[in-house]
């Protein structure tokens, strides 16, 4: 089945095409299920719009939030279940909806500059917009983020995209269980010693030190983060920061 691939013409203005697996379609039935997708998306962006607007605050930054906004809305909408998607890669509605965001088109035809925001454009680093080199594209990435309350992840990766980067992208440290253990532990820091983390290069070797932790292959593979409970989670971070260094000279403790 087809979604709306938006694209502009020689003359910079919004055309449609009806793509299904790689090729144009002209079957009606098609054609309406894909206008009707396209609306759903409308939706979908108007309402991430909204709840950015609403939850966010001074300790994250504006394209944290939009990016929490934007998954949180995709995974309770369940669009990615839309019958104009049928037997096609779930990349497929990622790629129309990249391109619907950035082209700024709703499903009549309208122009508009409210999503704008929900996707770094293209002059953004790769890894932030585009399926990554570890697999990760953006609207996956926000729906990852979004597994969290909006509160939670800002305590979690201290509101900054680039944390987010840095986990996501070690496999081993994607589970739930691992953010939520963090979380917890974060909390427990005092504001020093939460700043003092998510400094961009001692918040990297955080998670480097953790990786290393949990590594992929060797004797101390078997024993793997979603294996753990929660508080065996939190006491294994805290160790880790402490022999890391990560805390540096603070006495913050788990």
């Amino acid at each position: 089945m087809p979604g709306v691939e938006w694209v502009l013409d020689e003359e910079g203005h919004p055309q449609r095409h009806y793509e299904s697996k790689g090729a144009t379609t002209d079957n009606p039935a098609q054609i309406t299920a894909a206008r009707e997708l396209d609306h759903g998306l409308d939706v979908v962006l108007d309402r991430a719009v909204d709840l950015s607007s609403r939850v966010h605050g001074e300790r994250a930054g504006k394209d944290f939030t939009d990016q929490w906004a934007i998954g949180s809305v995709l995974s309770e909408s369940q669009i990615s279940g839309h019958k104009a998607l049928e037997g096609e890669d779930e990349g497929f509605l990622w790629f129309i909806l990249a391109a619907k965001t950035r082209i700024g088109v709703r499903s009549d035809g309208a122009a508009t500059d409210a999503w704008r925001d929900l996707r770094p454009p293209p002059g953004q680093n790769k890894k932030n917009r585009e399926a990554s080199e570890k697999g990760a594209d953006h609207f996956e990435r926000s729906m990852w983020l979004a597994q969290q309350s909006y509160a939670d992840a800002v305590m979690t990766f201290g509101g900054k995209v680039d944390a987010v980067s840095q986990m996501i992208d070690r496999p081993n440290l994607r589970p739930l269980v691992v953010r939520e253990a963090l979380c917890g532990w974060l909390g427990d820091l005092s504001e020093e010693g939460r700043a003092q983390i998510f400094r961009r290069e001692t918040f990297r070797e955080f998670m480097k030190a953790l990786r290393a932790r949990w590594p992929s292959r060797g004797r101390r593979s078997a024993l793997q983060p979603i294996h753990l409970g929660v508080d065996e989670l939190r006491a294994e971070i805290a160790r880790v920061a402490w022999e890391a260094g990560i805390l540096g000279t603070t006495r913050d403790s788990a």
